[in-house]
């Protein structure tokens, strides 16, 4: 269920959003009326695989998970969101597709969503807007052609390795289930890797 957000949960957002863009109160304002809050319980999927999306969220709380499956009905985690990241199909509400992957809240979660359409509109409208839009698109192209040449050119202890640097500030929150999967190990892999580390 969507809800008005409040002036706090607004804050929190500016804040997350401070490192990208510094916004005017004239570009600020509209946001209590384009933003909705939502919650979700652990384990509810946030966005599901083979349907549309037309909205971007921004997580003010909790810890999501990325994740596709394979003809086998096996379970790939390909990310992890928290506080202050980015919820959704970015190659969906670009063209329109079905997102490819699910996105489910690992913990209780809360956030904030706008509809895509309304997040053009404001780029079209204030500057401010438009160089966000254009900076998380950079982020997050950055951040998968990177991992692309991870998964190709690093061994899987250095993967291992650089998955605690990146993820550090949350790796305690994820099962070892889901850290495996993440890099492409077996769980027993995974245990006796950090019997060696």
């Amino acid at each position: 269920m969507s809800i008005i957000p409040t002036e706090r949960q607004l804050e929190q957002l500016r804040q997350h959003l401070y490192p990208f863009v510094d916004f005017t109160p004239q570009a600020w304002a509209p946001t209590r009326e384009l933003f909705k809050f939502r919650q979700f319980g652990a384990e509810t999927r946030i966005v599901t695989a083979g349907t549309s999306v037309f909205e971007i969220g921004f997580l003010l709380s909790g810890l999501t998970r990325y994740y596709y499956t394979n003809s086998d009905g096996h379970q790939l985690n390909i990310d992890f969101a928290s506080r202050g990241q980015m919820l959704t199909s970015i190659s969906a509400i670009s063209t329109g597709s079905p997102s490819p992957f699910f996105i489910e809240a690992m913990e209780p979660c809360s956030a904030l969503f706008i509809k895509q359409k309304d997040l053009q509109s404001l780029s079209n409208s204030y500057g401010e807007w438009e160089r966000l839009s254009l900076l998380l698109l950079q982020q997050l192209a950055i951040k998968q052609e990177l991992r692309q040449a991870d998964r190709i050119s690093l061994s899987r202890a250095e993967r291992y390795t650089k998955f605690f640097k990146e993820f550090s500030t949350i790796a305690t929150r994820i099962p070892n289930e889901h850290i495996a999967s993440f890099l492409g190990i077996s769980e027993e892999e995974l245990s006796a890797m950090r019997q060696h580390v």
